[in-house]
């Protein structure tokens, strides 16, 4: 499938979905905060929740993590950088 845009948003959007079923399944309240601006600009995608405890989540799409072994995670703790 050759990149562009929207291929890349929509398989974004699978892994994003992933990430939410994941979360939930795992007692995360999960807060979608890729369509606000002010989250966009950070490079924020979600808030989940957990025992009072919040973390600010980009999610990456990989479909090579197959065959690299990859796996990324993003997390944004308060004022630290993830």
């Amino acid at each position: 499938m050759q990149a562009n845009f929207f291929n890349d948003l929509e398989r974004g959007k699978s892994g994003e979905q992933m990430f939410i079923e994941t979360a939930q399944q795992l007692g995360y309240k999960v807060e979608d905060l890729s369509d606000d601006r002010y989250y966009q600009k950070k490079g924020v995608d979600f808030r989940i929740t957990k025992s009072d405890k919040s973390l600010l989540v980009d999610v990456k799409t990989d479909y090579l993590m197959h065959s690299t072994g990859n796996i990324f995670l993003e997390l944004l703790d308060g004022p630290r950088k993830g």
